[in-house]
């Protein structure tokens, strides 16, 4: 996807070192939606509400986001998505089974690792061989932070 000549001026207002993701994140969908034309330097650095509202998207987006990457690296997405059933469950769903276990994590890292069958219906997960324990923890961690 080509971006427009704007979208390009308005982006170089807002180097990725000066403003936090959310702050990057909120003008990327100000811009897209057409709430404004322009995005002048001055509204992003100098302007308490616009660092207040990219502290609210910060805050929102960055669990859901922190370990999306690694899902996608080792295929989880190919089966499973944050908020609908696949082949798999949404992730959401999963969090929400296991709200107040305190085992939750290790379970579910297990299960990343080594496949189950039968806790969501008649499609088996298959074993993630690729995935190493530590990496098997912090996909269990996020997938549990999800709502």
């Amino acid at each position: 996807m080509e971006l427009s000549p704007t979208l390009k001026r308005s982006l170089a207002y807002t180097p990725i070192d000066i403003a936090p993701r959310g702050a990057y994140l909120l003008l990327l969908c100000a811009r897209y939606t057409g709430i404004v034309s322009e995005f002048p330097r001055e509204v992003c650095m100098n302007n308490p509400l616009f660092a207040l509202a990219a502290i609210a998207v910060a805050s929102v987006s960055t669990p859901v986001w922190a370990d999306f990457a690694l899902a996608t690296s080792k295929n989880c997405m190919a089966c499973h998505a944050t908020d609908k059933k696949l082949v798999g469950p949404a992730f959401k769903d999963v969090a929400a089974k296991y709200v107040g276990d305190k085992t939750a994590a290790d379970k579910l890292a297990t299960k990343i690792q080594k496949g189950g069958a039968g806790v969501w219906g008649p499609v088996p997960m298959p074993a993630n061989t690729q995935v190493n324990d530590a990496e098997a923890k912090k996909l269990a961690a996020w997938v549990l932070t999800i709502k």
